[in-house]
């Protein structure tokens, strides 16, 4: 199966209040608090994966 690198996003960070719980998403990596949206074509479909500042480094 090859993932092709569409476009990568910053992901903007709301504010969460004390009485919100916390819907962030995690990286698919390591599991931090993701700050990236990235989309790939897999098989003739858009895949979207949430990637940390430090590990979407590593997309190629």
């Amino acid at each position: 199966m090859e993932k092709t690198l569409i476009s990568v996003e910053v992901i903007p960070i709301p504010d969460v209040g004390n009485r919100q719980k916390d819907k962030r998403k995690r990286c698919v990596f390591c599991g931090n608090l993701a700050s990236h949206e990235a989309i790939f074509k897999v098989e003739g479909a858009s895949v979207v994966e949430r990637y940390c500042s430090v590990c979407v480094k590593g997309l190629k």
